[in-house]
């Protein structure tokens, strides 16, 4: 029997819909992508690799996507 795989689910957990909603409010008010400092500032998340960690699950659900390697303020909306 194949087994039939299912595209990634678009479903949003509690710290990604924080994430992506911060991304979108700044890159709408400033015209620029906050950082992951920022990111965790605002969000009380502890480290820089955790919203890493949520941005790149972002990313594979197509929400946002990011620009460069190693750069800062790379987050970019589709």
């Amino acid at each position: 029997m194949q087994q039939v795989l299912k595209p990634r689910s678009r479903v949003l957990g509690y710290r990604e819909t924080q994430v992506l909603s911060f991304a979108r409010d700044k890159i709408t008010s400033e015209g620029r992508a906050p950082s992951y400092s920022m990111i965790c500032d605002a969000l009380g998340i502890s480290t820089k690799g955790e919203v890493s960690d949520i941005v790149a699950n972002l990313e594979r659900k197509g929400l946002l996507y990011r620009v460069g390697a190693g750069r800062i303020r790379r987050i970019q909306l589709p």
